[in-house]
Parts: structure tokens; C-alpha cells; sequence
């Protein structure tokens, strides 16, 4: 376990996600609760030795086994397309707010700067009444 938690940002996202590591957390979960250790070779007994050649789609072990592993492919690479475009919506959701930030940032410097020179103005004004 203190493997899997290397492998963990502060904020608890993987930080290079694979299908590996997170086939290997799966399978760990599964199988540890079995006494079974960490790294101990795990035993997944098939249908054949339960006495069930074929499942009922007339499906081998072998045959089910790589559509499985196809089919947790896929859930897993939707999985990190999901995240990416939560990701990618997030970081637009903060472009945005900062364009607006500094939208307004500007809005007020022209502002100040406004009277600014107003100000100046009414000084030049008083100056030339002081002058005369």
C-alpha cells in the first residue's frame, strides 16, 4: 500500500495514471481480503476447475478473460477522459474568471487614471487662476 500512496498527488490524484496501476490497486483489493499478501501470486481458479467449461454464451475462460480486460480498458480510459475534461473545463472556468479579473482591473486603472488627469486639470486651472 505505501507503493500505491508514492504514487498519489497531495491532492489524491495518481500522478502518471496507467491501466496497470490501477488494475493492480483493483486486483489487490480484491484478492487481499483472501489472506492473501501484497505481492503473493494469487490463484483465480476458472471455470474449468469449478466443472463449468463454458458460461452460458458458450464463452471459454480465455475468450471471457480478454473481454473483461477489454471491456475495464475502456471503462478506465472513459474514466480518464471524464477527469481530462473536468480538468480542461476547470482551467477555461479559471481563464475566464481571470479575463474578468483583469477586465475589471483595467476598467478601474482607466478610472484612476481618468481622474487622474481630471485632477491634474483642476490644478493647472488653479495654478492659472492663482497666476494672473
Amino acid at each position: 500500500m505505501a507503493e500505491a500512496v508514492k504514487e498519489l498527488t497531495p491532492a489524491g490524484n495518481l500522478k502518471k495514471p496507467s491501466y496497470e496501476t490501477v488494475a493492480n490497486w483493483i486486483f489487490n483489493y480484491n484478492h487481499l481480503g483472501q489472506e492473501n499478501q501484497l505481492e503473493d501470486e494469487v490463484e483465480i481458479l476458472s471455470d474449468n476447475e469449478y466443472g463449468n467449461e463454458e458460461d452460458k454464451e458458450g464463452e471459454t475462460d480465455d475468450e471471457y478473460i480478454s473481454e473483461k480486460g477489454k471491456w475495464m480498458r475502456k471503462q478506465m480510459k472513459n474514466m480518464l477522459m471524464r477527469k481530462r475534461k473536468q480538468m480542461r473545463n476547470m482551467l477555461m472556468r479559471e481563464e475566464k474568471r481571470m479575463k474578468r479579473r483583469n477586465t475589471n482591473e483595467k476598467r478601474m486603472d482607466m478610472m484612476m487614471n481618468t481622474m487622474v488627469t481630471i485632477i491634474k486639470e483642476q490644478i493647472m486651472l488653479m495654478y492659472r487662476m492663482i497666476d494672473k
